[in-house]
């Protein structure tokens, strides 16, 4: 699971995955961290992106 957290400029991007998991990525996660980052990259408002 990939969350965006929004602060004025300043995005945190979260990936958090169920703890059997160990937060290991794959391949749904690798494709919306790509959709968050290609959103903050389009967004003229956005300045920092924190993972």
């Amino acid at each position: 699971m990939v969350r965006i957290v929004k602060k004025g400029s300043v995005w945190t991007v979260i990936h958090s995955r169920f703890a059997q998991a160990r937060n290991a990525m794959d391949p749904e996660s690798a494709d919306a961290l790509v959709s968050a980052f290609k959103e903050f990259d389009a967004d003229p408002s956005a300045s920092v992106a924190v993972l």
